[in-house]
């Protein structure tokens, strides 16, 4: 994809665009950086929000551009689609291990915010106080309309760009 002027103004940020339904890896890659992840915790819990579910998988990461953190995901999922992660190496694109098992991730409905990073992830995310935090939260489906997976992640704002394309 050509580089517009304004993302060559941006700098070397990783950009999202927010016209598909990308993974964290594969918004990574395209910036030209090697994504990475850290497990923080991985646990069955009641969450009724997510994924329209009692019980859920529950998936914190720490999510890495290059060496550089620059996300903090809470990721649930409903327990008859995730029952495999435990068993699989949680470094790479939870999408690519859901499509492994015949999970195709058709569409989602995405709530952006922005706000001061706590200070947990203040610590995770190696950034000072008063840092901005880009908040995505997540509802994605399948192509039967069930949901898949509910998110909440924290982005470093100094690290993304976001890209909308709009018409009138």
């Amino acid at each position: 994809m050509k580089r517009t002027n304004l993302e060559r103004a941006l700098g070397r940020r990783i950009l999202r665009d927010v016209e598909r339904l990308t993974s964290f890896t594969e918004d990574i890659t395209r910036a030209g950086y090697v994504p990475g992840a850290k497990t923080l915790a991985l646990r069955v819990v009641r969450h009724a929000r997510a994924c329209r579910q009692q019980r859920v998988l529950f998936l914190h990461r720490l999510r890495f551009a290059g060496a550089v953190p620059v996300c903090v995901e809470r990721t649930y999922l409903p327990v008859r689609s995730a029952r495999f992660i435990e068993r699989r190496d949680l470094q790479g694109s939870l999408y690519r291990m859901l499509e492994a098992r015949g999970e195709r991730l058709a569409r989602s409905e995405e709530f952006l915010t922005a706000s001061a990073a706590t200070a947990a992830e203040r610590r995770l995310l190696k950034v000072p106080s008063g840092v901005p935090l880009v908040r995505i939260s997540r509802l994605a489906f399948d192509r039967a309309g069930r949901s898949l997976e509910y998110a909440e992640n924290a982005l470093r704002a100094d690290r993304y760009g976001f890209r909308f394309a709009l018409e009138r």
